[in-house]
């Protein structure tokens, strides 16, 4: 069984880098972006950020 991305290209064509990412579509972001382990990049420092956002304004409220 083989697996195609949005572009119609197995996944097997990935080409990695010497650092272990490789460029492939993102459905969320919707960009060819960098990718490592099946997530993107982009993606993941976004949640990153929103989460270090989320949790310095539940700290600032229960501060008071």
């Amino acid at each position: 069984m083989s697996y195609y991305n949005r572009n119609g290209q197995p996944y097997s064509r990935r080409r990695c880098d010497d650092e272990g990412y490789y460029h492939t579509y993102c459905d969320v972001c919707g960009c060819n972006t960098e990718h490592e382990v099946g997530s993107c990049v982009p993606c993941d420092n976004r949640y990153l950020d929103n989460k270090r956002i989320r949790e310095a304004r539940v700290a600032k409220a229960a501060k008071g």
